[in-house]
């Protein structure tokens, strides 16, 4: 009699342990709510532990069965194995499926695109907006010198430097990782035909950055790079001023899009209008066109360049067509342009 108790009560035990384990078992590959696809950002820290960990999961309501979950993962050898990083979960994924988010590290990213023609600061405004890094934090490490010099470089600011094109960044990356991944990518771009003709030409690539980042303010048409490049070097070689508005506008301490002739006289090393040859350096990230177009600009004698207002231009050899090319545009009412100010215009 004992014994048959004895039996029942071990089979009523392996029984109940078998259901404890399937339940278990189909809770782990369940999810909390599978409705609930809205995705949370959790912050896994150093030092963080399983049990720290998943207390963070229920509180952020991603997980309602914790013990269950660290049982799950103990059994599997994986809770020293839980990644530090920031991740993008929803109660609508499994604690299996969130398990294996966390051993592998596939921590929360966003594709970023940075468009050519971007600055530092519209950079950092655009990495702060998709959550990658704080703009503050950016653009000061960008114009560190002791930072710029542990990446080989002796230049003031980054500005330039940072390759225009979509990148994969992780959520809260440290801004020094994303300066030095943008960077590493010019050095993909800039190629060895390319390193090979700036030596050739006797230049340097900080030089060939600077001109073609103003060459990148000043057109979005592809085919007018190369003759806006041969405009501006024809005039480095004369000694005349470049005089070009996007070097006015990013000497200025605020934000102007239309140019007064008070701008035009703001004392700065970025401004062309006051200064001859080019500016201490890029004021923004040049395309790969653009910088092409400085290496390889028209074969072209103009002088002169005015915008028409369909954000094309016309070019002109001497200043008489210049003016010439201004007065037409204003009886076309391609739009208002000052006599005296054009794009590149008024004294040599």
């Amino acid at each position: 009699m004992n014994s048959k108790k004895t039996t029942l009560f071990f089979v009523t035990i392996s029984i109940i342990l078998v259901l404890t384990v399937i339940h278990a078992t189909n809770i782990f590959y369940s999810s909390l709510n599978d409705q609930k696809k809205e995705l949370k950002l959790i912050e896994i820290k150093k030092g963080m532990g399983l049990s720290e960990i998943s207390l963070l999961l229920l509180q952020k309501e991603i997980i309602n069965h914790r013990y269950i979950f660290n049982i799950q993962i103990i059994i599997r050898g994986s809770s020293s194995r839980l990644r530090v990083g920031n991740y993008e979960l929803s109660p609508s994924m499994t604690q299996n499926k969130i398990y294996k988010t966390l051993i592998h590290g596939n921590v929360a990213t966003r594709s970023v695109t940075i468009p050519e023609g971007f600055t530092v600061k519209m950079i950092a405004e655009k990495l702060e907006k998709n959550k990658i890094t704080r703009k503050q934090d950016f653009m000061r490490l960008s114009g560190d010198k002791e930072f710029i010099s542990s990446l080989g470089l002796k230049v003031p600011s980054l500005e330039g430097y940072l390759f225009p094109d979509t990148y994969s960044l992780r959520i809260k990356m440290a801004p020094e990782l994303v300066l030095k991944k943008m960077l590493q990518n010019l050095n993909k771009k800039i190629s060895p035909e390319i390193k090979i003709k700036i030596k050739n030409q006797r230049n340097t690539l900080h030089k060939v950055l600077t001109l073609a980042s103003i060459i990148e303010k000043e057109t979005s048409i592809p085919s007018e790079r190369f003759l806006i490049a041969s405009v501006f070097l024809n005039r480095l070689k004369k000694n005349m001023r470049l005089q070009s508005d996007p070097t006015v506008i990013y000497s200025l301490p605020f934000s102007k899009k239309k140019l007064s002739k008070k701008d035009l006289l703001y004392n700065s090393p970025y401004n062309t209008y006051i200064y001859k040859g080019l500016p201490p350096g890029p004021i923004a990230s040049p395309g790969i066109q653009s910088i092409l177009a400085v290496l390889n600009p028209a074969n072209k004698s103009f002088l002169y360049f005015v915008a028409k207002g369909d954000k094309g231009h016309l070019f002109s050899k001497t200043y008489k067509q210049h003016r010439r090319n201004i007065r037409f545009i204003k009886k076309q009412r391609f739009r208002k342009v000052d006599l005296n100010y054009g794009t590149v215009s008024s004294s040599k």
